[in-house]
């Protein structure tokens, strides 16, 4: 029984190295550079939109000036850019390794 317990055992390390070996190969795929070109305009636009969207509601809701859509199409930006710097950040890691 021993046998057969450690024969598992060894087919189950087998079948993890196995699939660590693919997950790994699947990492170093996902930097492509349409992946990295997707995010990228992804991350500045997204935060551009939502700081004119914010901008627009309070505009519209309080009735508030004009200059509050460029004050938070302004932070979107803001955010975009941050945003921008820890997406690039997170892929020079990657590309390290």
């Amino acid at each position: 029984m021993n046998e057969a317990v450690q024969q598992n055992i060894s087919q189950l390390k087998e079948k993890i190295s196995s699939f660590q070996k693919k997950r790994v190969s699947k990492k170093n795929k996902s930097l492509t550079p349409f992946y990295v070109l997707t995010m990228v305009f992804s991350d500045l636009i997204s935060g551009v939109l939502v700081g004119t969207a914010i901008g627009y509601l309070l505009y519209r809701i309080f009735d508030l000036h004009v200059f509050v859509i460029a004050v938070f199409v302004l932070l979107g930006g803001f955010a975009s850019i941050l945003n921008l710097y820890r997406s690039v950040k997170v892929i020079s890691k990657e590309n390290q390794k």
